[in-house]
């Protein structure tokens, strides 16, 4: 808001964005300056409050990192800030595979002995219309630079039981959301790739300690929230039925009623 001078007048004039043309609001008069008054007062205000939050995000980082808290590296974490800003994350797009197990770590309140190993992969599912998805209209913005991928069979069960939402810092300190699939699904998904053939051999090492880890997380810190009882084993298809199967009599698990 500022003063734009036409001929001889001064108007009041506003700029919505710094890119958007100026609109004018009248002749400057006393009624135009007290607004324009009650504006800079404001503006100053929450400039305040910015510098403040500012200041206390610093604080909290400073705090996340000498705990050594889990985090995601920045270039990915724009990536999810702007699906935030534009109402996609957890309405049409879920974080899955490695960059998931920094929100399952969180959930826990416990580190992984392996699943948050630092990658450069970034793995999306599209969950609009499903029962994991806040139900989005929203069209996908062009300037992200991905299309979500085509739909597999896995990408569905990754969209079962309840998902996962929390905030985690960046390597520099920044927010970061995260949306994940349920974390049930998540290991028994895991334990399902190491055996897919289709399956990078080099990688399958790695999904199957990671699915077991994760499940092992799942019955130790959250299994008041994440049930692995008879309802649950119920709802797995065959093909992730054996994996449950399997880890239940390596833990001498029995699901319970």
């Amino acid at each position: 808001m500022f003063w734009k001078t036409v001929g001889d007048a001064q108007y009041l004039a506003v700029k919505e964005t710094s890119e958007s043309n100026a609109k004018t609001y009248g002749r400057r008069d006393e009624a135009a300056e007290q607004r324009l008054t009650n504006y800079q007062q404001e503006k100053e205000r929450l400039n305040q409050r910015v510098r403040a939050l500012d200041a206390q995000v610093s604080e909290r980082a400073g705090l996340y990192r000498r705990l050594r808290m889990p985090s995601i590296l920045d270039r990915q974490a724009e990536i999810l800030r702007r699906l935030d800003v534009e109402e996609l994350l957890g309405t049409d797009l879920m974080v899955v595979g490695t960059n998931a197990f920094i929100a399952y770590e969180l959930a826990c309140g416990a580190r992984f002995p392996t699943g948050n190993e630092e990658t450069e992969d970034f793995d999306m599912a599209w969950c609009r219309g499903s029962g994991a998805s806040l139900a989005s209209t929203h069209p996908m913005p062009s300037e992200l630079g991905f299309e979500p991928m085509a739909s597999l069979i896995e990408q569905k069960w990754l969209l079962r039981g309840r998902p996962i939402s929390v905030v985690v810092a960046t390597i520099k300190g920044r927010a970061c959301p995260l949306y994940v699939p349920d974390p049930r699904w998540m290991a028994l998904h895991k334990m399902w790739l190491a055996e897919k053939p289709e399956r990078n051999p080099a990688k399958k090492g790695k999904d199957l300690r990671q699915g077991n880890v994760l499940l092992d997380a799942v019955h130790y810190f959250l299994a008041d929230v994440y049930p692995l009882d008879v309802d649950f084993l119920l709802e797995l298809p065959e093909e992730l039925r054996t994996h449950f199967d399997k880890w239940c009599e390596t833990r001498k698990f029995i699901p319970q009623s």
